[in-house]
């Protein structure tokens, strides 16, 4: 039986006509429509951080900017690699396609750089972006600080 049927695919191998490929794409409607809508309508996704370095106390301040009511899964990783804190939650976007996330940062464990990856979904589209930046401890006499950052005094240290 096996060589009975190697036999008749070297024959259909023979006897077949080449293969043509051509320009055409093949897409169903559904596919071509929502194509059309993707190319009028952008789907944005921006991560605005208040700033790139904070130092311990701080407050950041985290905006997101996407279409409107888009679901959001923000996930802030910590400089030990960890996902799990208060700061990676599910959101929605408002009707002006804004969110913003505050948190204050006051541990001296996570010192180092911060990952923020959100991922946009609204329908049958997806948006990605990451965003970094930097906990430090308070530095005296760093050049470039304003007197009202020198001058601050962090709460746990007397």
């Amino acid at each position: 039986m096996t060589t009975l049927g190697l036999n008749w695919n070297e024959y259909i191998a023979k006897k077949s006509d080449p293969v043509a490929i051509s320009q055409a794409v093949l897409a169903s409607q559904e596919e071509a429509a929502a194509t059309k809508d993707d190319t009028v309508k952008q789907f944005k996704l921006e991560i605005e951080l208040s700033r790139q370095v904070v130092r311990l106390g701080q407050t950041q301040v985290v905006t997101i900017t996407t279409v409107p009511n888009a679901n959001l899964d923000i996930v802030t990783q910590y400089p030990n690699g960890s996902i799990n804190n208060s700061q990676t939650i599910k959101a929605k976007a408002d009707e002006n396609g804004l969110f913003t996330q505050k948190y204050k940062l006051d541990d001296f464990h996570f010192l180092g750089v911060f990952h923020i990856s959100v991922i946009a979904t609204t329908k049958n589209r997806t948006a990605t972006d990451l965003e970094k930046f930097v906990l430090q401890t308070w530095i005296k006499d760093q050049p470039g600080l304003t007197e009202e950052v020198t001058n601050y005094k962090y709460p746990l240290v007397p």
